[in-house]
């Protein structure tokens, strides 16, 4: 069933298409759900957020950027398909990207389109935007996540950092990762050149085997919603 989220900051969501696609955020599936998200002094928010095509045809999809509560020094660029758009391109609102078949992102069942969205919070405004962003498929609305960005004038209110301890560093065997809270984080293994060895949403604790990799230098990447991600080294030395 389609989640939902009641705001009293915004209009309700459309009714939508349910389970056509799916919103993925870091391995978390957030199809229709509120993004609030913090930030202090020239902040900026950058996500990358798989579309999947749950369906069994393939989908032509073109994406929606709706501002719905606007705050005019802030820009936004989006990219969708095989194309980027900065906020000049994106000058109306709401704004959708070509009805061309060149831009479409043309995505295979149980395969994912790639959006990437990056909002700059310009001084010297303060206070809460929101943006809207809804996949279309032959010019029906089928899914949309919000993102409500909030720029706080005192940095005090800003949400914490994650919070974690990794060892042992360097390890042989495994290595540990003991959140100090129970917020799911996604964790990732990365090598040096920052390809992806293994991804997994953790709670509290998580055990990594590193005992069939190769010695060197690797990089912990934590994730969460709304934070800054957070990235360790760690060695590998049997």
């Amino acid at each position: 069933m389609k989640k939902k989220l009641l705001s009293l900051m915004l209009i309700s969501f459309t009714f939508l298409s349910v389970g056509q696609v799916e919103m993925n955020y870091g391995g978390i599936d957030i199809s229709g759900i509120q993004q609030d998200i913090n930030v202090g002094t020239n902040g900026s928010v950058y996500m990358e957020v798989n579309v999947k095509n749950m369906s069994n045809a393939t989908m032509h999809l073109r994406m929606k950027r709706e501002r719905i509560n606007e705050i005019v020094e802030w820009e936004d660029d989006l990219c969708w398909g095989v194309a980027c758009y900065s906020s000049s391109d994106m000058a109306t609102n709401p704004w959708t990207t070509p009805d061309t078949i060149t831009k479409y992102a043309i995505v295979d069942p149980g395969n994912s389109g790639l959006m990437v969205i990056h909002i700059y919070a310009h001084e010297p405004a303060y206070g809460c935007g929101i943006y809207r962003y809804t996949v279309i498929e032959n010019d029906v609305a089928i899914d949309s996540i919000d993102i409500n960005l909030c720029k706080l004038a005192n940095t005090n209110e800003i949400s914490p950092n994650i919070k974690a301890e990794i060892f042992p560093n360097p390890s042989s065997n495994k290595v540990t990762i003991s959140f100090d809270d129970q917020e799911k984080t996604v964790t990732s293994l990365l090598d040096i050149s920052g390809n992806v060895i293994y991804t997994e949403v953790a709670q509290f604790l998580l055990n990594i085997d590193v005992s069939s990799l190769p010695n060197g230098v690797y990089i912990i990447k934590l994730e969460r919603i709304g934070l800054s991600p957070i990235f360790e080294r760690i060695v590998v030395k049997h």
